[in-house]
């Protein structure tokens, strides 16, 4: 079965695309356009935000953005000790994760309120949600090798506002990053291991319930930099956990092995031009309990690669202009078995990106895009040879007539589902001298129906719709920044968002059927605040309020009725410590309860938790760490009807060679 979407709109992407990356390298002009701008993404600061996104991408201005946008660089990530990505996107990024169980089991990124692929993950600058199901394996990325996370909560420029971007837009930047300061020739080491412990433990090895081991290497030789990532996990996931009888239970028949591999290279064949190579693998062996007191464990097989090229060329394709040309390309494999049979699922993904920076004026940018993206499918449950064709050209500028004041608006016209979807987005900010920051956003956003949406095969549960149509939504907000030389930071946004024709599957007739009968309205507010107390005391602290109403089927914003698994409130305080030889941090979290369906009638207790960790260096590039999670042992789910783990006890160790 050959089900193809052709829009005319990605063929114009296409030739877009290539007329902006086509005309070669051969006349580089070795003229940068004037501004203040850094070539090289692996030396941008947090405060730095990418022109051209991505990874691959040279040029970055220090220039403010009009989103509520957050950057995680390498230290912070290294000083977490995440034991995912999606504790590394939690404890760094104040994100909440929705999960399904322990390690390698289901876990999704929620921003303001939108999960469930309704945010856009990118890896290196590239969109990477699932055309299958429209999510993304958080596991298959080892925290050891992510180099920088950006986010941007609610509307993203058009340059970055992939399917999905609902809720915001998570980038993760990959590659062990080269010691700048390292001379010519140099190679750094990085390699550790830890072990994580189940307490209270049911059995002798629930002390040993996981092991982790990373390895790193990175290097630099003339105009060549490159590196090397490779982990492997082995999770028993066998904590102990309250049934719905309040019996205590060891969990059994979730047990993880996993392993992954990531290199880079990055070539800068001159001043102005840089190529970028980006490969990865990974594969698992999940076993899943399945949801409490139901019978349907299974076994869930994955193997993973992406590979990716960028060129990227300052003062190109004249003086006034930088270009950047990613070609793609995907392959996941899921293979699932349970009682009831076997199924595979084999998704092949191409994508081409270009993107281009005019500085027309020293107060004006503007920037041009095109993307094309060919998706195919063989599946045993949807059928083979499924494809699709996806694309989308936009354009967007900047303007800063005074130093004070940015307005950046932007159009985004993408393909999807057989549907041109305009995608407009406007910022502006206000930048104060008194280190106060207002931003204001006005935006669209949308969401691709999934194959598994569209054509999931007939059988006597379910059946796909394929004449389904994009989700779509429209939303603004307000940011309030502040960044003083006291070593204070605060920053606060309320935002507001409508979705509407969001996909649901309910009942008709004797089977489930998708139909766009989704309606909801958010609106919220996001606080964050930091205080550098000393060069070795530092305070931080998070709240999130959320409301929502559900408008489907009839219901009104008066019945009151909530999006489930949102919390109203959420939030948690941090303390850290530095020393010479040993640093240490203690955090508390609180999530307030939550529904568990649209009716409102269940609700799940809120809950606290206590983290913490110390590091301490022994010398000679050798640290010894202990990190603590759920210190209290809080017995709680996320997902009802998926335990999570209660105390656990990391011990690890790491040797650094530079």
């Amino acid at each position: 079965m050959i089900k193809v979407r052709m829009p005319r709109l990605a063929r114009a992407g296409l030739c877009i695309g290539f007329l902006i990356a086509a005309p070669g390298f051969a006349e580089l002009s070795e003229a940068l356009p004037a501004g203040d701008y850094t070539s090289g993404s692996e030396i941008f600061n947090e405060e730095d935000f990418p022109l051209i996104y991505g990874d691959g991408l040279t040029v970055v201005r220090k220039a403010q953005v009009t989103e509520d946008a957050r950057v995680l660089n390498e230290q912070e990530i290294r000083e977490i000790k995440a034991a995912d990505l999606g504790e590394l996107l939690e404890k760094g990024l104040c994100i909440a994760i929705t999960r399904n169980g322990g390690y390698g089991m289901v876990s999704t990124p929620n921003l303001r309120g939108f999960g469930s692929g309704r945010v856009a993950v990118l890896v290196n600058g590239i969109p990477v949600n699932s055309a299958q199901n429209g999510s993304f394996d958080l596991s298959s990325i080892n925290p050891a090798a992510v180099r920088k996370i950006e986010v941007s909560r609610g509307g993203t420029d058009s340059r970055f506002t992939a399917s999905g971007a609902i809720g915001g837009t998570v980038n993760i930047i990959t590659g062990t990053g080269n010691d700048p300061a390292a001379p010519d020739g140099s190679i750094g080491f990085r390699a550790g291991a830890s072990n994580t412990a189940q307490l209270p433990a049911g059995e002798t090895e629930d002390y040993a319930d996981t092991q982790n081991i990373n390895v790193a290497v990175n290097g630099k030789s003339g105009r060549l930099e490159w590196s090397a990532d490779a982990f492997a996990n082995k999770a028993g996931n066998h904590y102990r956990y309250a049934d719905s009888l309040g019996r205590t239970l060891r969990l059994e028949g979730s047990e993880v092995l996993d392993a992954g591999f990531q290199g880079r290279a990055d070539f800068r064949a001159t001043g102005a031009a840089r190529i970028t190579a980006n490969g990865s693998l990974y594969f698992a062996d999940k076993h899943s309990a399945g949801k409490m007191n139901n019978a349907d464990s299974g076994i869930q097989g994955d193997a993973q690669s992406r590979e990716s090229v960028s060129a990227s060329l300052i003062g190109f394709p004249f003086a006034a202009a930088d270009t950047e040309a990613t070609a793609s390309h995907a392959w996941t494999r899921m293979d699932w078995e349970d009682g009831s049979g076997k199924s595979r699922h084999d998704l092949n993904t191409a994508s081409f990106i270009a993107r281009l920076a005019w500085y027309a004026r020293e107060t004006t940018t503007i920037h041009f895009g095109a993307e094309l993206a060919g998706n195919v499918l063989d599946s045993t449950n949807l059928g083979s040879g499924i494809s699709a064709i996806d694309g989308a050209v936009w354009t967007g500028g900047e303007w800063k007539p005074e130093k004070a004041f940015l307005a950046h608006p932007s159009l985004r016209l993408a393909y999807s589902a057989g549907d041109i979807v305009p995608i407009p987005k406007i910022g502006l900010a206000w930048f104060g001298d008194s280190g106060f920051t207002l931003k204001g956003n006005a935006f669209r956003v949308y969401k691709s129906p999934s194959f598994n949406d569209l054509y999931w095969s007939s059988d006597v549960w379910a059946e796909g719709n394929p004449d389904l149509k994009p989700e779509h939504g429209a939303g603004a907000d307000a940011v309030v920044e502040y960044a003083g030389n006291s070593g204070f930071e605060a920053e606060a946004s309320a935002h507001v968002s409508r979705l509407s024709d969001a996909v649901i599957w309910s009942p008709e007739g004797t089977k489930w059927k998708p139909m766009n009968a989704g309606d909801a309205v958010y609106w919220g507010l996001d606080a964050r605040a930091e205080w550098k107390a000393s060069k070795r005391f530092r305070f931080a602290g998070d709240y999130s309020y959320l409301d929502s109403r559900v408008l489907t089927d009839g219901r009104s914003f008066s019945d009151g009725k909530r999006m489930p698994y949102q919390s109203r409130h959420r939030g948690g305080g941090e303390v850290r410590a530095q020393f010479a030889r040993w640093s240490g941090s203690v955090r508390g979290n609180w999530l307030g309860s939550r529904f568990t369906a649209i009716d409102n009638l269940t609700e799940l207790p809120g809950v606290f938790t206590v983290d913490s960790g110390i590091t301490v260096k022994a010398g000679n590039g050798v640290e010894f760490s202990v990190t603590g999670r759920n210190l209290g042992g809080a017995e709680y789910v996320l997902v009802e009807g998926y335990p999570l783990p209660g105390r656990t006890i990391t011990l690890g160790v790491q040797y650094t060679y530079r």
